[in-house]
């Protein structure tokens, strides 16, 4: 029997925690993820890039917290990048230059169908890989020309979010096979 209407404040963004549906003006309150949260969102990067990133408020839509790649499991929430290969070459990403060394995980994907809706399949993966130590995550990868790659930067453990630098470095394999395939290389 009221006329009129009723504002109430909150946060109005769905896509953010803390979202209240019943919210009809936003009060600053939505702790929002970084845009590159889900993998149809992933940030391009490619051979001699750099990205600034934030794990910091990230969710896990992708539902692979718990899942393992090699010997490493996925703890936490993490942002996304993609690596379309120009060539066969072996991808270095690396978070080591990250200012004060963050505890990532990094983990890198393929797609059944060569986008972010396909099932993912994991390549490669590390934690505390950087050389002179640290938590921070180096892993390289063979990559074939024109395929898609997808980059999980995750934090370790279970905490509230990181921030950290990813720097992406492309080696050409002029033999065919990068030069540290083997043991002696």
């Amino acid at each position: 029997g009221l006329t009129g209407g009723c504002a109430f404040t909150g946060c109005t963004d769905a896509a953010c925690i803390g979202y209240n549906p019943s919210a009809t003006i936003d009060d600053g309150s939505c702790l929002c993820p970084a845009a590159n949260n889900d993998i149809c969102d992933a940030e391009a990067i490619g051979c001699g890039g750099t990205a600034i990133g934030s794990t910091i408020n990230a969710s896990d839509n992708e539902g692979l917290i718990g899942t393992t790649c090699g010997a490493a499991t996925v703890t936490s929430p993490g942002v996304w990048y993609e690596f379309n290969a120009g060539a066969d070459q072996q991808i270095i990403a690396s978070t080591c230059a990250s200012v004060g060394s963050p505890d990532t995980k990094m983990f890198v994907y393929t797609s059944s169908d060569g986008t972010c809706n396909g099932v993912l399949s994991c390549l490669a993966q590390n934690d505390d890989g950087c050389a002179g130590g640290g938590f921070s995550s180096e892993v390289a990868f063979n990559t074939l020309t024109g395929t898609n790659y997808f980059i999980l930067v995750s934090e370790f453990g279970t905490g509230f979010g990181i921030d950290f630098q990813l720097d992406i470095t492309c080696v050409d394999c002029t033999a065919g096979i990068p030069a540290n395939d083997d043991c002696s290389g």
